[in-house]
């Protein structure tokens, strides 16, 4: 080796200590969640997949990130209460969770997923009973969905029912506030206009009534 060769050679081995004085950080197999969330994308480099003879093809989404859930955190990502959720639980609506040793619950991920999932059907009339029903059924291995169709269907027509009712009230009620202003006009003051006593003396209707007493 030349001198000049020399010189090149102790130049490259300074760069390179230079530029990588800090070992790599390597992905812990032990402990993925933590150094994940620690590192950041860390490919793991520890172990290698083989895919075996009997090995099969997983089609859902893995993430070394992913970890069970207690009830409070349920309840604080859904909007419902750790109460609700135990409620679901106890329904059927949501799976029983395992537990760890001191007993608390531990929901997997999806279990928001599945709470998000019942209050929207709630908030289009579907009951908890209903619900339960239906998510066991598709839990066990069954096809639930003609029968989600046909609750849907009648809940259609139950609500056609309760807009043609509400419409009936409407009129009825821009007819009573009419009569209330007139008569309210002709009333003097310092007497009393008994407008809600004028309601014994008007005729019912089946839809208005009942639409009053709901509210």
């Amino acid at each position: 080796m030349t001198k000049s060769q020399e010189e090149r050679w102790v130049w490259i081995v300074y760069e390179t200590r230079r530029f990588d004085s800090k070992p790599p950080r390597r992905f812990d197999s032990k402990k993925p969640c933590k150094d994940f969330e620690r590192y950041g994308d860390v490919t793991p480099t520890d172990k290698v997949l083989d895919s075996g003879t009997d090995s099969r093809v997983h089609t859902g989404t893995v993430s070394a990130t992913e970890k069970c859930l207690r009830s409070g955190e349920i309840a604080h990502l859904t909007g419902v209460s750790p109460d609700t959720i135990r409620h679901y639980e106890r329904l059927g609506i949501l799976p029983k969770p395992n537990r760890t040793r001191s007993g608390y619950r531990l929901y997997p991920p999806d279990t928001v997923e599945r709470v998000q999932l019942a209050r929207r059907a709630i908030q289009l009339g579907f009951s908890l009973v209903e619900l339960a029903e239906i998510l066991q059924t598709r839990d066990n291995g069954g096809i639930p969905c003609h029968r989600v169709l046909t609750i849907t269907e009648e809940k259609l027509r139950s609500l056609g029912q309760q807009i043609k009712e509400l419409q009936q009230t409407q009129i009825y009620m821009r007819k009573l506030v009419r009569d209330w202003r007139k008569k309210l006009k002709v009333t003097p003051s310092n007497r009393k206009a008994m407008l809600l006593h004028s309601l014994i003396d008007r005729p019912k209707t089946t839809s208005s009534s009942n639409n009053l007493k709901r509210r």
